[in-house]
C-alpha cells in the first residue's frame, strides 16, 4: 500500500467526521508525513478558524486555492512545505491571517482590497519581484512581514500608505532600494518598523514630519543611508530601540538623540561619526540605556565637570566604543553606577587600567587590542565580572589571581613573564574559557587548574611551560579544546582519556613528548583536530583511532612514526578529513589508493618519508578539492598523473623522488621508465608538441573565473563581505574553537 495515499484517505475520513464537530482549530503541523496536494475541502469546515499545515511535505501549486471562500477561517499557516510555482491566488487574501511558506512573485496582486486580512506573514521564503503597492492599502492589516525574501523593487512611489491599523512592518533582509518612503513614518498605530539589510539610500533629512507617536522599535541598519540623522527622530515619545548601524551617517554625534526619554538602546556603529562625545550633555534624569558607537572615528569622550555633583547620575548600562581612535580612558565614566558592559577594545589607549573601573558593577569588560601596560592587584576584586578580555596589550609583571566569578578569561598576547599562580584554579570554578597564550609564561602547569571543572577551552600555547601535563587535565570531562602547542612540555601523553570525554581539539605540537600514543585516545569519539607534530613520538600509524570518525585535521609531522600509512578495509578511515600532514617521519610502503576517497581533503603532505611505488591514479581522480600537495623526498617512481587537480601543482610537490617523471619535473617519461608511453595529459597525445594544451587552459580559465566570482563581491559589495566573514567566522568557531576569542555579548 502506498503510505502517503493511505494517509490521504485516512485524512479524508477524519475530515468527514470534523464536518459534524464545532472544531475551531486544526493543527497538522510538524509531521513531515502528509504530502501531495492540499485537500481544498479543508477550507470548507464550517467552524474552523485556524488551520496549521506547516512543516509537512505538501507540494503543488497555489493556483488550486483559487476558489477558497471560507467565512470563518482567520489564520492559515503553510510555512515549511514545498508549495512552489504558480501564482498566489487573490482568494487567499480574503482570509484575516496568512502565515505561509510560498515562492513566486506578488506582482499580480495589484488590486487587493481585502477588508478582512489582518496578518500577512510570508517571511523567509523565495518570493521575488516587486512588492505590490496595494498591500499598503489594506484597511484592516495589523501585521505585515515580508522579511527574508528577494524583493527588489524601489518604494519611492509609495506616497499614499493607508495602513491605519498596522502595528508591525518588517521588510528587512530583501533587496529593496531607492529612498525610504516618508509615508511609512506617518502611520498612526505603528509600533515596530524593520527595514534593515536592504539597499535603501539617500539622506533622511526629508523626514521632517515624523509622527510615529506609538513606535517603539525602528531598525534602519545595514543600508546605504547617509548625511545627518534627521531632527524629527529626536522627539518620538515611545521609542525604545533605534538601530542606525552600518550606514553612511557622518558628522558629530547628534546629542539631541539622547532626549528620547523612553530610549533603551541606541546603535550608531559602523558609520562615519567623528569628533568627540560629550557625555555631560546627556540628560541625567533619564533611565540608563545602552549605546553602541563602535566602528567609527571618535577621538575623545568629553565631560567638562566629571567630579561635580551635577554629573553624579548614571546614564549607561551598556557602552561600546570599540574600533575608534580613543587614546585614553574616558574619566567621565567614573560615576556610571549602572554600567554592566564596557567595550573599549581596538583603540589606542595607553598606560594602566584605572582604579575607578573596580568601583563599577561591570559584568562584561573588553579592553583588548590597546597598549595597556600595568594591571594592579585592586583590579582582581571585581566581584560581578564574568567576562574579561585583555588580550593583545602590553601587560607586564606577575599574572594576577582574579577573585571573581569569571566565566570567560582571555589574557593572551601580553608580556607577563611569570609563572601561573599555584592556586589559580581555586578561583575558576565557573570558568569555561581560559586563554593565556603568547604571554611569556613559564614554569609548570599547576594542578589546581583541574579544579575548573566547567572548563571547555584551555589555551596555553606559545609559552615556555615545562614539565609534565597534569594527568587530571587529560581526563577532564567537559574539556572541548586543549591547546598546549609550542611549549617545552616533556614525558609521555597520559593514558587517561575517558569514555565520557567531549574533547574535539587536541593540539600538542612543538613540545618534547615521547613514547607511544595512548590507546585511550580512541575514547575521544568527538575528536575533530589532532595535532601532535614536532615531538618525539615513536609509534605506527593510528588506525585504531577510527572511532573518531569525524576527524578533520590530522598532523603527525616531525615525529618518529614508522610503518605503512594505510588502514585495513576498502573505505577511508576518516571520510571527513581536510588536512593530512605526515611529513618527516619514517613511514614506508606505497601510498594507499583509499586516500582518493577523502573527497573533502584540501591539504596532503607526505614529504620526507620512505614511501615507495607509484602515485595512485585514484588520488588525482578523487581529491577534487586538493589545493596543497607535497610528496617530495620519498622513493616514488613512474609518471605523475596529469588529471584534474594534479595539473596545478609545481615541481616542489614532487622533487626528491628520483624515479618520478613527467610534468612538472624536468625528467621526461619514456617507454623504459613507464612500460608504455603514457599520455602527458588526459585527452592529448604526448608527441603533439604544437597542439593546444586545453587542460592547462581550462584549469587557468576556471581558476580566473572562480576567483573573480568569489573575490569580486568581497571587494566591491560591502554587505556580501560582512555576511561572508560572519559565515567564515562561524565555520572557524566550529572547527577551531580555540581560535574564536571574541564571543558576542552585545
Amino acid at each position: 500500500m502506498n503510505f502517503p495515499t493511505f494517509l490521504r484517505s485516512t485524512l479524508r475520513l477524519i475530515l468527514d467526521a470534523l464536518f459534524s464537530l464545532p472544531s475551531r482549530t486544526l493543527r497538522l503541523s510538524g509531521n513531515y508525513l502528509l504530502g501531495g496536494s492540499i485537500l481544498i475541502s479543508l477550507f470548507s469546515l464550517p467552524s474552523l478558524e485556524e488551520l496549521d499545515l506547516s512543516s509537512n511535505n505538501f507540494s503543488g501549486q497555489l493556483d488550486e486555492f483559487s476558489n477558497v471562500s471560507s467565512y470563518q477561517l482567520r489564520t492559515l499557516r503553510l510555512s515549511r512545505n514545498y508549495l512552489l510555482g504558480g501564482s498566489i491566488p487573490i482568494s487567499l487574501f480574503s482570509l484575516p491571517s496568512i502565515i505561509g511558506g510560498v515562492s513566486g512573485q506578488l506582482d499580480e496582486l495589484s488590486n487587493i482590497s481585502s477588508y478582512q486580512l489582518r496578518t500577512l506573514r510570508l517571511r523567509r521564503n523565495l518570493l521575488g519581484g516587486s512588492i505590490p503597492i496595494s498591500l499598503f492599502s489594506l484597511p484592516s492589516l495589523e501585521e505585515l512581514d515580508l522579511s527574508g525574501n528577494n524583493f527588489s523593487s524601489q518604494l519611492d512611489e509609495l506616497s499614499n500608505v493607508s495602513l491605519y491599523h498596522v502595528q508591525y512592518i518588517d521588510l528587512s533582509s530583501n533587496l529593496l532600494g531607492g529612498r525610504i518612503p516618508i509615508s511609512l513614518f506617518s502611520l498612526p498605530s505603528l509600533e515596530m518598523l524593520y527595514l534593515s539589510d536592504n539597499r535603501f539610500s539617500g539622506k533622511l533629512d526629508e523626514l521632517s514630519n515624523v509622527s510615529l507617536y506609538h513606535v517603539q522599535h525602528i531598525d534602519l541598519s545595514s543600508n546605504l543611508l547617509g548625511g545627518r540623522i534627521p531632527i524629527s527622530l529626536y522627539s518620538l515619545p515611545s521609542l525604545e530601540m533605534l538601530y542606525l548601524s552600518d550606514n553612511r551617517f557622518s558628522g558629530p554625534i547628534p546629542m539631541s538623540l539622547f532626549n528620547l526619554r523612553a530610549l533603551q538602546f541606541l546603535s550608531l556603529s559602523s558609520n562615519n561619526f567623528s569628533g568627540s562625545l560629550q557625555i555631560n550633555a546627556i540628560p541625567q534624569s533619564r533611565n540608563p540605556f545602552g549605546l553602541d558607537l563602535s566602528h567609527n572615528e571618535l577621538m575623545q569622550i568629553r565631560c567638562f565637570q566629571p567630579n561635580s555633583s551635577s554629573f553624579s547620575s548614571s546614564v549607561f548600562n551598556m557602552l561600546d566604543l570599540s574600533y575608534n581612535k580613543l587614546k585614553a580612558f574616558p574619566d567621565c565614566l567614573t560615576n556610571q553606577s549602572n554600567l554592566l558592559k564596557l567595550d573599549l577594545s581596538n583603540n589606542q589607549i595607553e598606560g594602566e587600567i584605572p582604579k575607578w573601573i573596580c568601583k563599577l558593577p561591570i559584568q562584561v569588560l573588553n579592553l583588548s587590542y590597546n597598549y595597556l601596560v600595568t594591571m594592579e592587584d585592586y583590579f582582581c576584586n571585581l566581584s560581578s565580572l564574568w567576562y574579561l578580555d585583555l588580550r593583545s596589550n602590553q601587560l607586564q609583571g606577575p599574572l594576577p589571581v582574579l577573585r571573581s566569578r569569571l566565566e570567560y578569561l582571555d589574557l593572551s598576547m601580553n608580556n607577563f613573564s611569570s609563572t601561573i599562580p599555584a592556586s589559580i584554579g581555586n578561583f575558576l570554578a565557573n570558568t569555561y574559557f581560559i586563554s593565556l597564550s603568547k604571554s611569556k609564561l613559564y614554569g609548570s602547569i599547576p594542578m589546581s587548574i583541574c579544579n575548573a571543572t566547567n572548563l571547555e577551552v584551555l589555551d596555553l600555547s606559545d609559552n615556555f611551560f615545562s614539565g609534565l601535563i597534569p594527568q587530571c587535565l587529560i581526563g577532564m570531562r567537559n574539556l572541548d579544546t586543549l591547546n598546549l602547542k609550542r611549549n617545552n612540555l616533556t614525558g609521555t601523553i597520559s593514558a587517561t582519556f575517558t569514555s565520557q570525554s567531549y574533547l574535539r581539539v587536541l593540539a600538542l605540537n612543538g613540545n618534547q613528548f615521547e613514547g607511544k600514543l595512548p590507546k585511550s585516545l580512541a575514547n575521544c569519539t568527538d575528536l575533530l583536530i589532532l595535532d601532535l607534530g614536532n615531538n618525539h613520538i615513536e609509534d605506527t600509524f593510528p588506525c585504531w583511532l577510527k572511532s573518531a570518525s569525524g576527524l578533520r585535521i590530522l598532523i603527525l609531522r616531525f615525529n618518529k612514526f614508522y610503518g605503512p600509512i594505510g588502514c585495513p578495509g576498502p573505505n577511508a578511515t576518516w571520510p571527513e578529513l581536510q588536512i593530512i600532514d605526515l611529513a618527516s617521519n619514517n613511514f614506508n610502503g606505497p601510498i594507499p589508493s583509499s586516500l582518493g576517497k577523502l573527497s573533502e581533503l584540501e591539504s596532503l603532505d607526505l614529504s620526507s618519508n620512505k614511501l615507495t611505488g607509484k602515485i595512485p591514479l585514484q588520488l588525482a581522480d578523487g581529491l577534487i578539492f586538493l589545493s596543497i600537495l607535497n610528496l617530495s623526498f620519498n622513493q616514488l617512481v613512474r609518471n605523475i598523473p596529469m588529471v584534474k587537480q594534479f595539473t596545478t601543482f609545481s615541481e616542489t610537490s614532487y622533487e626528491g623522488n628520483r624515479g618520478l617523471c613527467g610534468f612538472p619535473l624536468k625528467e621526461k617519461c619514456g617507454y623504459r621508465e613507464s612500460g608504455a608511453l603514457s599520455p602527458t595529459f588526459e585527452g592529448t597525445h604526448s608527441n603533439s608538441r604544437n597542439a593546444v594544451n586545453w587542460n592547462y587552459i581550462s584549469v587557468e580559465l576556471g581558476f580566473i573565473f572562480g576567483f573573480a566570482i568569489v573575490i569580486g563581491p568581497l571587494l566591491f559589495w560591502r554587505k556580501w563581505r560582512i555576511r561572508y566573514y560572519t559565515r567564515v567566522d562561524d565555520i572557524c568557531f566550529r572547527i577551531f574553537p580555540q581560535c574564536y576569542l571574541r564571543r558576542e555579548y552585545r
